[in-house]
């Protein structure tokens, strides 16, 4: 199946189109060849982006010859919009007074004389079910009177029309297509690059609206190059997720990477940026991070990308596997602006949290846990990767787990339970030892990783962190720190050194009962900490001047400051991002006077005084000021 109607040469065969949908077409075609008595209303549904509207329109195609009225309509804000794509023109009921459309278009339908041989097709049904109420009638007595009437939406049937009798209705609803499908969709289409097929597949959960647009843009982009050259592929490949994303929520663009609101929709996608930080958001949340101009400007937009999974209470969601390939492009393209969003994140649920009491949920362990990092871009606990790498968590008894070197007639283990990851494929990717029985404490005997994989001791570790809300007092063994990677962990969330350390088996512990839970949560999420310079605008002109030469840049004392926070690389995608993101003032802009002199050299700073009409005095503060703010946004 699977693009919209116009993508597809009419000449084609509909079946030829219909790969993953074949059991859906098959329902279709024979609801108006259903005698009478047995016709039932049926209900098409699935996510945004599943081919529901694709299925209809093909169905239609291929009702030009049917003897009585087809009519096609789609609804739009809440309201149907007339349109009569019959084989044989409906008669448009003419109607005086204050009638909405909708009514109209019911009018037109209820003066088919024959309706035995009315076939009425609804797009984006519940787009006005509730607003509408009066229509479901309309739609039953339809149906009695022998029409065969097919509707299609997003929401599920139950909650359309809860307690209706089976008999009326029947549905089937349209699933993302698994991996196999949506492979073969993508060589349908001539892309045979695994590593594309693989990151297209993951971006769109194998929703075939969201796959052939990718494709339908690689394809566009690949045709400008020659065909015997394959270097610019090469080059684009480690990029291809970014680039993917772009023509997601931009289709067409021949962009090569989604820059995470610096194009010309900036709004948009700060908004899927910044969403991608977190499982759910709201309206509200995004207005704290990103800011009430971008949210009243593109909300509308962001809502309406087919990724989104809607809620009730306007909650939206995007799966985890594109909150993964979102974040990473995000961070490497604006490392300064996106740790700006996680600060601000972060504030916001510690202070909902705090308001409301509710830091003992899981919920809030879901929106923080991301949040929690040691470098600027890299979160300590990114749960969706490991989500994403398909592990299923389960607790058992110490003695269950064989050829585990631990003493079991020590009393120590007693009460020792395993908290396991395994791989889908059954096989164990890591382990904690941990004893729970004790009412204020919890004790971690070890975190063991099996095949040495690096983030399954964190992925066990965040598991247990949502169980010390209820504790006084955390103890970690020194053991599990000599086989794992997690002393540094350990220290970033606040467990204090050794009680002994001559001891062979010495003992971290973390005393909230001392700390407090609310201090130790606003110490966990902080931003990562570096002593910054001591004269910093200095600091930031030397890296002005070399800014261009990525070589040099690393050589700067703003380098040095930014191994720190953020490691090895990306300081000068850092900068850029600050110099171009942060305020530095306004008048005659400070982005426009740092520019000119350090990276343009345009001339002096008497001379660009002079070009931009500034008095010498105005101009230096102008300068100065630029350089303070850059500071600050830098250093902080």
């Amino acid at each position: 199946m699977i693009r919209e109607a116009e993508s597809y040469s009419d000449s084609k065969n509909p079946m030829e189109l219909l790969l993953g949908r074949e059991t859906e077409w098959q329902t279709l075609t024979e609801v108006p060849r259903q005698s009478l008595a047995q016709r039932q209303i049926l209900y098409l549904w699935g996510p945004p982006g599943s081919g529901k509207s694709y299925l209809l329109q093909r169905f239609f195609d291929t009702l030009a010859d049917w003897p009585g009225e087809v009519v096609f309509t789609e609804a739009q804000d809440g309201d149907l919009s007339y349109g009569d794509l019959a084989a044989g023109p409906a008669q448009v009921h003419q109607t005086k007074g204050p009638e909405s459309r909708a009514q109209r278009f019911v009018h037109a339908v209820e003066a088919v004389e024959d309706k035995s041989q009315l076939v009425w097709i609804i797009d984006d049904y519940d787009a006005w079910h509730t607003q509408q109420a009066w229509l479901w009638p309309k739609v039953a007595t339809m149906r009695r009177a022998g029409a065969c009437v097919i509707l299609a939406g997003r929401e599920s049937p139950r909650r359309l029309w809860p307690g209706e009798q089976a008999t009326s209705i029947v549905s089937r609803r349209l699933n993302d297509f698994d991996a196999e499908t949506a492979t073969q969709l993508c060589r349908d289409l001539n892309v045979e690059d695994p590593h594309v097929i693989r990151e297209a597949i993951a971006i769109s959960r194998g929703r075939p609206r969201l796959l052939c647009t990718m494709v339908d843009g690689f394809k566009l982009l690949t045709e400008d190059w020659p065909a015997e050259n394959d270097t610019e592929l090469e080059r684009m490949r480690p990029g291809m997720a970014s680039f993917l994303l772009e023509q997601v929520c931009h289709p067409g663009s021949r962009r090569l990477a989604w820059r995470a609101g610096q194009g010309s929709d900036r709004d948009v996608d700060a908004l899927v940026a910044a969403a991608a930080m977190t499982p759910m958001f709201n309206r509200q949340l995004l207005t704290e991070v990103v800011g009430s101009p971008a949210v009243l400007s593109s909300w509308d937009a962001l809502v309406s990308l087919p990724f989104l999974d809607a809620y009730q209470g306007g909650f939206f969601s995007m799966p985890a596997t594109l909150r993964i390939r979102i974040r990473q492009a995000a961070q490497q393209a604006r490392p300064w602006m996106w740790e700006q969003w996680t600060r601000k994140m972060a504030a916001y649920y510690l202070h909902d949290a705090l308001h409301k009491q509710t830091t003992h949920t899981d919920v809030f362990w879901d929106r923080i846990l991301p949040l929690i990092r040691t470098k600027i871009g890299n979160p300590l606990f990114a749960e969706d990767e490991w989500l994403d790498g398909n592990f299923r968590l389960t607790w058992g008894r110490l003695s269950e787990l064989p050829g585990l070197t631990y003493d079991m007639a020590d009393p120590l283990y007693a009460q020792a339970e395993v908290l396991t990851a395994f791989h889908h494929d059954g096989t164990a990717a890591g382990y904690a030892v941990v004893d729970r029985s004790r009412e204020t404490m919890l004790v971690i005997h070890d975190v063991v990783e099996t095949f040495g994989e690096p983030f399954v001791g964190p992925m066990l570790f965040s598991v247990l962190m949502r169980q010390f809300p209820s504790l006084g007092k955390v103890l970690c063994a020194a053991k599990m720190q000599s086989t794992t990677r997690m002393a540094p962990i350990l220290d970033h969330v606040g467990f204090g050194l050794p009680i002994c350390k001559e001891d062979t088996a010495p003992v971290r512990m973390l005393d909230l009962e001392t700390l407090g839970y609310h201090a130790w949560l606003a110490h966990i999420l902080r931003a990562p900490q570096a002593t910054a310079p001591e004269k910093p605008v200095p600091v930031i002109q030397e890296a002005l001047q070399v800014l261009s030469q990525e070589s040099q840049l690393e050589e700067t004392a703003l380098a040095a400051y930014w191994q720190q926070v953020g490691g090895q690389g990306g300081v000068q995608a850092w900068f850029l991002d600050a110099l171009t993101s942060a305020d530095l003032g306004a008048a005659i802009g400070g982005k426009t006077l740092l520019a000119l002199y350090y990276l343009d050299k345009q001339g002096t700073h008497e001379e660009l005084a002079e070009r931009l009409h500034l008095s010498r005095a105005t101009y230096f503060r102008n300068h100065r000021t630029a350089l303070d703010r850059m500071a600050q946004a830098l250093f902080g």
